[in-house]
């Protein structure tokens, strides 16, 4: 932490002697590696530059710029309130750079200073019109202030820059302005109501969810007065719309999964550009994927230096992608194997109290569940059971009973705890109905053995009002290296 402090004090003394990058060909490049939010490519770029003319103030001056980004990066995935006026500290030394700007009205917008962050995205604006990454966060500001035409009207401008770019379709362009077209309550989300997506999420925790059909990640907090929604971001998905079964499909998957790898930097670069300053990786396919015979691998969440794709509609090959810029906002909010990123065609949107009668029917299921359990009461915990079910190393239901019968036999007594509750509404699917997960810790104690593991179940229930029933089971033991929160 010293030495990233010194790192700081010493480029930002350097950054004070000239403007953030001149203008000469020989630095556009890494100009564009800057708007992009990769700092460490421009940082590589520079390196080789300065090889070939190390005397060179302008490539000397750049590339400790592009170390202090990298110092402001490590700050910002932080997210803490005094990183954050660290950084703005940092980056309102130029107030005459468009890159700066840009930057220090995102952190500002982050700090709640809304009118300076209106301020410094203008001013952006004003210096480099045609700044495609701050006209569109600006529009995406206006939208959180309800000023619709206004964001509409920042579009239109920045739209004007474009078509003569031929590298740009006008298809896209007609898609963008859609995409920002407010008045068609594109982005609107129903009053008083919430995503049955998320039915229970311990109190701190995050969620993200990905709207495949409006082309939004919205970012949601457990709060002890509920869910609250916190963020929405703008991102692409697949190709093709539907749920993903096959490799090169273009499809991206629907349900929920972990965030259980972040991959940045040089890393990054051995996979090639299309995936931006940051990636973060999904545990696809995951055990019902398994159960469903999907197969395929490779998504991720991941950025792109691309300033127009995450506002268009359906363009990867089955990845969600942001732009580099909102997902370093947002991996503050990520913790690896912990949060969730949900993923469905359509949010269906309910009032809380459905949510809460779901919740309880859950709740009250896994209560008979584990209460048979411990009191070996086999005719009731066969009853909690799909004739489906499956778990690993278990080739059908009879085996598992069979086994847990074994089991009950050599203890004297079973206690069984579930404790950080998680409840997700995965799908509706034809065969097997509505399917729900459920993710806990849970602690096993008999007079012979205990354990401690994160306990997996994939719930079933074919019609409205039928029963629940444990379609999977997968447990994976906590280890000493393990978060305690899992």
């Amino acid at each position: 932490m010293q030495f990233k402090k010194t790192l700081i004090g010493v480029f930002t003394g350097l950054s004070l002697l000239c403007p953030f990058l001149v203008k000469a060909d020989g630095l556009q490049k890494a100009r564009e590696y800057f708007k992009n939010g990769c700092f460490e490519k421009a940082k590589d770029y520079l390196l080789e530059m300065s090889r070939k003319e190390s005397h060179s103030r302008e490539i000397n001056r750049a590339l400790a710029q592009a170390y202090l980004f990298m110092a402001v990066k490590e700050l910002w995935k932080s997210g803490t309130v005094d990183d954050l006026q660290k950084i703005r500290q940092l980056l309102a030394i130029n107030d005459s750079d468009p890159i700066s700007l840009y930057y220090l009205g995102k952190v500002e917008w982050l700090l709640k200073n809304k009118e300076a962050a209106f301020r410094c995205l203008k001013k952006a604006l004003s210096l480099e019109p045609n700044y495609t990454q701050a006209a569109l966060d600006l529009a995406l500001f206006y939208e959180a202030e309800g000023k619709y035409k206004k964001a509409k009207q920042v579009v239109e401008t920045l739209l004007q820059f474009k078509p003569r770019d031929n590298r740009i379709k006008k298809s896209y362009m007609e898609e963008l302005l859609k995409r920002f077209s407010w008045e068609e309550d594109l982005l609107r989300i129903p009053s008083g109501k919430v995503p049955l997506n998320i039915i229970e999420l311990p109190v701190g925790r995050k969620c993200l969810l990905v709207d495949k059909e409006k082309q939004r990640l919205l970012v949601y907090s457990a709060t002890p007065k509920g869910l609250q929604l916190k963020h929405i971001f703008p991102c692409t998905t697949g190709k093709n719309h539907f749920d993903k079964f096959k490799e090169g499909d273009n499809n991206t998957p629907e349900g929920v999964y972990f965030l259980t790898q972040i991959i940045e930097g040089t890393a990054l670069e051995r996979f090639g550009d299309e995936y931006g300053n940051m990636a973060f990786v999904l545990n696809y396919p995951n055990v019902f994927d398994h159960f469903l015979n999907k197969d395929g691998h490779g998504i991720w969440l991941h950025g792109t230096d691309s300033e127009l794709k995450p506002w268009l509609s359906q363009t990867t090959h089955g990845c969600v992608v942001m732009s580099n810029a909102d997902l370093l906002e947002l991996s503050h909010a990520i913790r690896l194997n912990q949060t969730p990123l949900i993923i469905t065609r359509k949010i269906n949107w309910v009032s809380p109290q459905e949510i809460e009668n779901c919740r309880q029917e859950i709740k009250n299921f896994l209560k008979r569940w584990k209460q048979a359990w411990e009191n070996k009461d086999f005719t009731a915990y066969t009853s909690c059971y799909a004739p489906n079910f499956h778990a690993d190393g278990f080739n059908s239901l009879k085996e598992w009973l069979n086994y847990k019968r074994r089991l009950a036999k050599l203890r004297k007594h079973i206690k069984v705890s579930l404790d950080q509750v998680e409840i997700y509404f995965y799908n509706q699917y034809p065969k097997l109905g509505q399917v729900v997960m459920v993710r806990c810790r849970q602690k096993y104690k008999s007079d012979k053995y205990e354990d401690e593991g994160i306990k997996t179940i994939f719930l079933t229930k074919k019609v409205p009002n039928a029963s629940w029933q444990i379609l999977l089971e997968h447990w994976k033991k906590l280890t000493l290296s393990s978060p305690s929160h899992f």
